[in-house]
Formats: C-alpha cells, structure tokens, sequence
C-alpha cells in the first residue's frame, strides 16, 4: 500500500477523511451546486462507493483504513469489548492495534506524516510526525505528539470534539458549536499543512458524522429548523476542501475516503 502511494516520483500524499458522508451523498450535493468545489473534484478525478468493513463500526473501519488489513488482523471490532480476563466490559484504543499504521511504516523509510483528528488513534503514540487523536480521544495532552503540539492545540482553542450532548439540550448550540468545532478544525489543518514539513498528510473531519447522527431528518425535510444549516454546512465543507486542494496543488495525489454513509431508515 505504501509503495502504491510513495512511487518513485511521488514526495506528498494528502487523504482526507470525511466521516460518515456516503459518496451519493457527495455527488447529490455537487449536482445541485452546493459543493462546487467537489463537482471539480469530480471532474477532474474519480469516485467510487466502498464497502464498509464488517463490523460497520468506525472504530473498525479507520483502523482498517490506517493498517490496510481486515479487522481479523488489526484486531478492533468496535468501540467496546469484553475483557477476557474479568468479563468486563472494557474500552479499546489505539494501543491494542496489532498492526502498524501506515505512518509508522512510512516513518521507518523516512517520511514525517501529519495526522489530525483520525478516529480510534487514542491516545497518541510517537511517529515521526505529529498526531492528534479523534475520537474517542478525553484528554488533549493525551491525545497530542509531540509536547509543542499539544501546546499549539491548546493556545489554539483546539476543540477534540463536538459536545453531542447539546443536541438533546438545545440544538441551536448544538449547530453552533459543529460549526465552531468544524472551523477550529479547519484553523488547525491549515497550519499544520502549511507550517510543518511532511510527506504524508492525513486529516478527517468528524463534524458531519455529528450532524448527521442527530440532524439526518434535516437534509430533506424544508421545513425542518436546521434545514439550512445542514445545507450551509456542507457548503462550508466543500470550501474547505477547495481551498485544501488548492494548496495541495495538481501534483501530489489527494484522496477523499469515508469510514460510512448515512441513509433514511425503511419501515415496512
């Protein structure tokens, strides 16, 4: 997989991950002029829908992502399991991987890798790069390498997540802080694209998972109060995108992938 990306030529990679957004979701958005960005993306590439892995958990499909192996190899099967030894139920994280990202492996042939916000790497192991962890990831500190990260993040405002629970309080603070947290974000990647040295490059934006999990009803539903925050949203997004291609430039490969889609659940 390493060798697919790094070709003798190839310096950079850029990949972007997109969390829970389905590939129709992305080219019904670009049909109808909301992510223009993305209809030049889809232009000048190509997009293909992906089957997601078994168990359809995002834990398990990222994790499949940042190894290139099937959960049976990387070991993740969810975001909660059974310890073997008392029964209880426990919590895994980044450091029951059994396999090597694919950062890791880069950095043992020489490549520095940024990567910002990828889910199921809590808490941050050292890389010959910088880390931020996604979710799940509690403690900023903990979920930062190197040291001046961290205090980067923190003198940033960085924000590791959105807090869902103002969904069910107030959704108007529950938008307002997506968009926030989605802005923050973006604060972040732009600097570290720009500032630091690097040959891979990866970043994923969690914020649409958010939206979607507590907001899905708004996407074609008018009259919904949020209907035009979920559609505002997304063309924030392929702003973000656009101006994230642009920086990359035609000559290092950028790649978009998703760990799932969302759909409209069927009565019958």
């Amino acid at each position: 997989m390493l060798g697919r990306l790094f070709g003798k030529k190839r310096k950079k990679v850029v990949v972007l991950g997109l969390d829970g957004v389905s590939s129709s979701l992305l080219k019904r958005f670009a049909a109808e002029g909301i992510m223009p960005n993305v209809m030049r993306l889809l232009q000048e590439g190509s997009i293909c829908s992906m089957t997601a892995s078994i168990p359809e958990v995002s834990s398990t499909s990222w994790s499949c992502f940042m190894t290139g192996v099937n959960p049976g190899k990387h070991g993740i099967y969810g975001f909660m399991e059974v310890d073997r030894n008392s029964y209880s139920w426990r919590f895994p994280n980044f450091n029951d991987l059994k396999r090597r990202t694919i950062w890791e492996i880069a950095g043992e042939h020489g490549k520095r890798s940024i990567v910002v916000n990828v889910p199921s790497t809590y808490p941050a192991r050292p890389l010959n790069g910088m880390l931020v962890s996604g979710f799940v990831a509690l403690d900023l500190e903990k979920a930062s390498y190197p040291d001046a990260l961290y205090r980067y993040l923190s003198n940033a405002g960085y924000r590791l997540d959105v807090d869902a629970g103002k969904a069910l309080r107030a959704v108007d603070e529950f938008t307002e802080d997506v968009m926030q947290t989605f802005r923050k974000r973006v604060e972040v990647i732009t600097h570290l694209h720009d500032s630091e040295e690097w040959d891979l490059f990866v970043a994923a934006v969690t914020e649409t998972d958010r939206l979607h999990h507590y907001l899905w009803d708004a996407l074609d539903d008018e009259a919904h109060p949020q209907h035009g925050f979920f559609l505002d949203f997304y063309r924030e997004l392929d702003s973000f995108i656009g101006a994230l291609y642009r920086r990359v430039g035609p000559d290092i490969p950028f790649l978009m992938i998703s760990d799932h889609g969302f759909l409209r659940k069927r009565c019958t």
